[in-house]
């Protein structure tokens, strides 16, 4: 009797378990299907900002090879982000007319990742010993505060930043690996730990290829095994420090002095961006608090795309920057000494700070970024779940009460947040409302506004805007092209006259020679008064002047190129070459190997055209998909000059018989 009793007690034991675990699975089910119903508004979103740059390459994919050519067009990070690109590939046929088909796949794979969150949430509260009550609510509450936090709704409806999502997959899908493997580690220690490392550095790579901050994934294992963790018991003291130094201290060691041999900025740098290494770190103490503020508590009005004017901070003689430099000292200080006493804050602290280390520290980036936070902010709310979850027995009730409160107030905030998304025009006024100072923000409403109202109406905001804020008065040179493409009859002179005097002094934008580019493509199709090809290059000599324009290597080379442009325009095809060649001893590019080849090629100079060719074969890119697309680009270009030279034969031959049938 005593052996049937336990055998009828390990058989309700299983299906207790079993009960439990269809229960998790139907309530991470149904999380999934409400985070793809709170989404599902945004879908009415547009292209945004960069999606415009990155994704327009999507329109000449006709085959494997113009796909694979895609894929390596990326030019930014020294990897291009291939897997990510491959990604955007895949939807070549939705560009540009179907925005939403992009929007449901990245909330697709927010979804996803939110099932990958909860995987690994789930092998951290088993490695460390919650019970199955407490495990299960940590895991689904923090999983559910990350699906639908509003403050990730930028990281899902920017279609761009799947870069920032999918490369978070893999971050997620080698935490979750790791946890599952490192708790098999009982017997043949060495091969346990090779496969490990093998999978450590596999999830790596496939993350950095989607977007380089991935290269943080063993930086975030270390921070698990310096605050939550113990070593293997199966794996002696010597193995497991020699293992942990390979695969995660090494890594972690290289990423430091890379984001140190930052410092200090360049010339170029510092004209571009306005502000140093110091006041960016400085910043960068303000945003992560405002990040946690913006995280924690959400106000919808504060939310969205563009922080372009976010202020920098010049000084700790600032109260509120050095108290937010300092206390992040301190944290981070307190958090490692006191890891093991308080282990759940110093994983929150140093997870949050080593998730943000690339990002938010001496690379010059642009200061404020929403989607930055996707990784960083799963440590801080697992800590919040985890202390709610280990409250005294007597609070336990009120403290699951109030996450389960709090999910579903950011869940009403998210879907107000993806509505707003999804009405272009009312977002794009509501975010300029609320960023005033954005150059971006009121360049997305004028956009809006000469789609839905007339261009007249956007390009009086545009210039609005930019008489209120001298730093961005390059924007009256769109303001002008919109003008004379509307009105060419009025006389723009005045407004010439306006632009040469300020362009000396405005901000920096990389933008500003494509502008010009813009108003020399308007003229061109029909006259302006007042403003003229002569017009354009004073223009952008007056931009020239400019000692933020000057210093930019990129700029230049758009310069000279705008130059070789105006004077092919103007018939001068020896001094559109000479620009050309400019162009290219600044950089190297594409665009200009077509121009001068098409130039030269044009006045017959057959073999010069082949020497530049045979010149800008030996400048490709190191990089294997971005030197594929240029060698195919060459291959292109040599036989065009082939093909022109033959035909030039054929008709001076022609030519050649013409002319002595008519002597006979």
């Amino acid at each position: 009797m005593p052996g049937a009793w336990t055998t009828e007690a390990r058989n309700d034991g299983r299906m207790i378990a079993q009960r439990k675990s269809m229960v998790t699975a139907l309530t991470v089910g149904i999380l999934l299907s409400v985070g793809w119903l709170l989404y599902r508004p945004g879908t009415g979103g547009v292209f945004l900002l960069d999606d415009f740059d990155t994704l327009g390459g999507l329109a000449v994919i006709e085959d494997l090879g113009s796909a694979i050519d895609y894929i390596g067009s990326f030019n930014e990070g020294p990897l291009g982000r291939p897997l990510a690109m491959a990604s955007f590939a895949l939807q070549a046929e939705s560009w540009d007319e179907d925005p939403a088909s992009f929007i449901r796949a990245n909330t697709a794979i927010h979804l996803f990742n939110g099932l990958l969150v909860f995987l690994f949430l789930s092998h951290l509260c088993r490695a460390l010993r919650f019970d199955d009550t407490d495990s299960r609510f940590v895991a689904i509450a923090a999983t559910a505060l990350w699906i639908v936090m509003p403050l990730l709704a930028s990281a899902n409806l920017l279609i761009v930043q799947r870069m920032t999502t999918l490369s978070a997959t893999f971050v997620l899908t080698g935490l979750a690996g790791y946890l599952s493997l490192r708790r098999r580690i009982k017997h043949s220690t060495d091969m346990s730990l090779l496969l490990l490392g093998l999978v450590l550095a596999l999830t790596t790579l496939l993350a950095v290829l989607s977007k380089e901050n991935g290269a943080l994934l063993p930086t975030l294992v270390l921070v698990l095994e310096l605050t939550l963790l113990s070593r293997p018991e199966s794996v002696p003291t010597v193995k497991w420090r020699s293992w942990m130094a390979v695969f995660l201290v090494l890594p972690t060691v290289v990423i430091a002095v890379y984001l140190a041999f930052r410092i200090p900025y360049s010339e170029s740098v510092l004209a571009r961006r306005d502000f140093d290494t110091g006041e960016r770190l400085l910043t960068q103490a303000r945003v992560l608090w405002e990040y946690l503020s913006h995280a924690l508590l959400p106000r919808p009005t504060e939310l969205g795309p563009f922080h372009d004017a976010y202020p920098v901070a010049r000084s700790l003689t600032d109260p509120a920057t050095a108290a937010a430099a300092c206390s992040w000292v301190l944290l981070a200080v307190g958090a490692f000494v006191w890891r093991r006493r308080y282990p759940v804050a110093a994983f929150a602290v140093l997870w949050y700070l080593a998730a943000h280390s690339i990002e938010s520290t001496t690379i010059p980036l642009e200061l404020y970024f929403e989607h930055r936070n996707y990784v960083p902010i799963i440590g801080p709310l697992f800590a919040l779940c985890a202390v709610a979850a280990r409250v005294p027995t007597g609070y336990q009730y009120s403290a699951r009460t109030g996450i389960l409160a709090y999910i579903f107030v950011n869940a009403g905030i998210l879907f107000s947040v993806t509505s707003l998304w999804g009405q272009p025009m009312v977002a794009a006024g509501n975010w300029y409302a609320n960023a005033p100072n954005s150059m971006r923000a009121v360049s997305n409403l004028a956009n809006r506004q000469m789609l839905e109202m007339g261009p007249m109406v956007g390009a009086i905001t545009l210039g609005d805007f930019a008489q209120a804020h001298p730093k961005h008065s390059y924007l009256h040179i769109p303001q002008l092209a919109v003008a004379c493409n509307a009105r060419p009859d009025l006389d723009y002179t005045e407004d010439v006259e306006r632009l040469l005097e300020v362009l000396p002094k405005t901000g920096f934008s990389y933008t500003a020679g494509e502008m010009l580019d813009t108003l020399q493509s308007v003229i061109t199709d029909e006259p302006c008064k007042g403003v003229d090809s002569e017009v354009i290059a004073n223009l952008a000599a007056a931009l020239m002047r400019n000692p933020r324009y000057r210093v930019n290597r990129v700029y230049r080379q758009y310069h000279e190129q705008l130059l070789a442009r105006l004077a092919w325009d103007d018939g001068d095809v020896e001094k559109a070459i000479e620009h050309l060649h400019n162009a290219f001893e600044i950089w190297p590019h594409a665009r200009v190997n077509t121009m001068m080849i098409t130039a030269l090629v044009s006045i017959g100079k057959f073999e010069e055209a082949r020497e530049f060719a045979a010149e800008a074969e030996r400048r490709l890119p190191r990089h294997p998909l971005r030197r594929r697309i240029s060698r195919r680009e060459l291959d292109g270009l040599s036989d065009y000059i082939d093909s022109a030279e033959r035909d030039a034969r054929t008709s001076d031959e022609s030519s050649g018989a013409g002319l002595a049938h008519n002597n006979d």
